[in-house]
């Protein structure tokens, strides 16, 4: 995955835009450089792109107010030049600010996937497609596998090439133990067909209710999303607080697929990023298992 596209998948382009967007209003209250209305509109514009193109999940409502609050204040920035003008695009200036601050700390909110207690039993289940079971090569361990080697942990791996939202549920079915830890990696082959986002929200639903029981903790890994898929983000955030799933941001999962030589091409990992994806996911997994298990 190269740098441009890892930056738009993974949110900072969100980050980014957002500080533009910041650092535009916040100009209009001081002099030199950056002051000059069309340093500002561009800062603007160029953050309002970005903010756009990065899929990022965030409250319609937040939207919606930030929206009306940058048309205010472009609308009446141009018109400032009475003593009334200057009072309304400063106040327009200061709300876009506030909301820019409220979008910022709402979207650092989601690197850390909500805290869960300790699980009471200690078997690990995988749900997920061809990233977590591999492409039928006997040579390659899946992350599932290194994991469980490397951490001495008790993980079975359900995934399954080609999985999807709807037929993971079959993968619940092999989900044995009441007590347990799930992890779900899954949604990759839904976007590549192009399911539509209220189907995918569906069978997504459909699957948290099978695994989500009161004796389980269960994990989900968020989705890198292209511009024109933010409904699956919406759909995955939503249903992770109904069901209080800790979802795992999806900056983990670009920056395992941003790796040199971590993918065999762009997607699939190789055994570098088994071995990566192994180590980065143990980190949220571990705080979740008995105590007695992961101080082993």
């Amino acid at each position: 995955m190269s740098p441009w596209v890892a930056h738009f998948a993974n949110g900072n382009a969100f980050l980014a835009g957002a500080v533009l967007v910041l650092a535009a209003c916040l100009a209009a209250f001081g002099q030199g450089p950056l002051a000059s209305p069309r340093v500002r509109r561009w800062l603007l514009l160029i953050g309002v792109i970005l903010i756009a193109l990065s899929t990022t999940p965030l409250p319609y409502w937040l939207y919606a107010v930030w929206l009306v609050l940058l048309i205010g204040w472009v609308v009446a920035d141009r018109f400032a030049k009475s003593s009334a003008g200057r009072r309304v695009s400063s106040a327009a200036a200061a709300g876009v600010v506030v909301l820019s601050g409220i979008a910022l700390v709402w979207e650092a909110s989601t690197l850390h996937p909500r805290s869960q207690p300790p699980a009471h039993g200690e078997t690990v289940y995988v749900i997920g497609d061809s990233v977590s079971a591999g492409m039928n090569e006997p040579i390659t361990e899946t992350w599932p596998a290194v994991m469980s080697r490397r951490y001495e942990a008790n993980v079975v791996n359900l995934a399954e090439p080609g999985a999807t939202t709807k037929s993971a549920i079959e993968q619940a079915a092999g989900i044995e133990a009441e007590a347990c830890v799930v992890v779900i990696e899954i949604g990759g082959n839904d976007l590549l067909s192009g399911l539509p986002a209220g189907e995918f929200r569906q069978q997504l639903r459909s699957l948290l209710a099978t695994v989500c029981r009161p004796g389980r903790r269960v994990l989900m890994m968020e989705l890198p999303l292209p511009p024109t898929y933010v409904a699956y983000g919406f759909a995955q955030r939503e249903l992770a607080a109904e069901f209080k799933v800790g979802l795992i941001s999806k900056r983990e999962f670009v920056r395992v697929l941003s790796t040199s030589d971590a993918t065999v091409d762009g997607v699939h990992l190789s055994p570098a990023g088994h071995s990566l994806m192994a180590d980065r996911m143990w980190q949220y997994i571990e705080p979740v298992l008995p105590a007695t298990v992961a101080s082993d």
